[in-house]
């Protein structure tokens, strides 16, 4: 095999399309060349994109399917969860190991006071009933049932 792709190179490199030794390329010395002017960025110019601005907010779905809120703290695009900000603001950072609760399970309820940080382990013990539901939720859903 390795034989036949070398012999197919040797033949290919022949080519009389490909360059050929000492020909120059069609925008050599053209440094800086503008094909067309009216299409490029201009200096400072934004992306085409929609700006957002700095402490917009956004409800994303977060890979569990539940809906959270993110906010924009940085440019170009730094988002944290809404709920981490509200408890940052008045308790300090969260502690590395832990996660910020929601106490009435409703993820788009930052209210400080329905916040509250566990370290992970336990927060997977709150809500280990909840996930073994949705485990066998989605297994009877994707085999089949023994009577078809």
């Amino acid at each position: 095999m390795v034989v036949s792709l070398n012999a197919n190179r040797r033949k290919m490199s022949h080519s009389p399309s490909w360059f050929t030794k000492g020909r120059a390329p069609w925008n050599k010395d053209l440094k800086g060349i503008h094909l067309s002017p009216e299409s490029e960025f201009k200096p400072g110019q934004q992306s085409p994109k929609p700006y957002v601005p700095v402490g917009s907010e956004r409800v994303r779905i977060d890979k569990n399917g539940k809906p959270r809120m993110f906010v924009k703290i940085a440019d170009p695009n730094v988002w944290k969860l809404r709920a981490v900000l509200n408890w940052e603001a008045i308790h300090g950072p969260v502690q590395r190991g832990s996660v910020v609760h929601h106490k009435d399970r409703d993820t788009l309820n930052d209210s400080v006071l329905n916040l509250q940080p566990l370290d992970r382990s336990r927060h997977l013990a709150e809500h280990r009933a909840e996930l073994q539901i949705a485990v066998h939720v989605a297994l009877s859903v994707s085999s089949p049932s023994p009577d078809s």
